[in-house]
This record gives structure tokens, C-alpha cells and sequence, in this order.
């Protein structure tokens, strides 16, 4: 078996395996659960999920995944915070900063 892929997220996991049951291509996901956890960094035979074929179907599968030039040529926009978003979040910081609790004070047993 030859790895296909190693998706991401869970939404692009869902994609392919689904363009591959249409196609009734036999897969395994290895990591398919754990994978999802987001224990720590993506490490390969640890936490990493990835998609494996069997040999003969590996160059259909790979025709049957690839994406279009034009959208990978496309930028990524979800990587840039504008502006606006960013002082935004450093002034909810700011303001609602008290919404999380800092550490508990212990009453003396003698007070009250």
C-alpha cells in the first residue's frame, strides 16, 4: 500500500474518502481517530492521519484527488488577520480580560 494523502482536517478527510467510495476504491486511514485530537504537533506514524491505497489504484487515486491549477495557484487567504481583526481582539482582551479567572485566594481558617 502507498500513502495518497495526509489530510488535514476532518472536512478534508471526508472528501476523500468519499471521492474514493464513489469510485469503489479499497483505502485505510491509519490515525484515523487519534489523528482528529490535535495532541501536539503533526508527526508522521504518530498522530498523523493519512490515506493509503493499494498500489494498482494509487495513479487513479491520485488523478481523482489533484486539485485544479487555478486553485492552487489560488492565495490563501484564511493565513492574514486584517487589521480591524486584530485590534479587535487585543481590545476584547483588554475590556474583557476579567472574564477569566486568575487564581483563588484561601480564606484563613480564624476569619470570617
Amino acid at each position: 500500500m502507498k500513502i495518497l494523502c495526509c489530510p488535514r482536517t476532518s472536512s478534508e478527510l471526508a472528501v476523500v474518502e468519499s471521492l474514493l467510495r464513489a469510485e469503489n476504491v479499497q483505502f485505510f486511514v491509519h490515525n484515523e481517530h487519534f489523528g482528529g485530537l490535535r495532541v501536539g504537533p503533526s508527526i508522521p506514524l504518530v498522530n498523523e492521519r493519512s490515506v493509503l491505497v493499494r498500489d494498482e489504484d494509487y495513479g487513479k487515486c491520485l488523478d481523482l484527488i489533484s486539485v485544479p491549477s487555478a486553485a492552487a495557484a489560488a492565495p490563501d487567504a484564511s493565513r492574514s488577520v486584517s487589521l480591524f481583526a486584530s485590534l479587535r481582539m487585543a481590545l476584547e482582551v483588554l475590556l474583557f480580560g476579567w472574564v477569566v479567572p486568575g487564581p483563588r485566594r484561601r480564606r484563613h481558617a480564624g476569619r470570617e
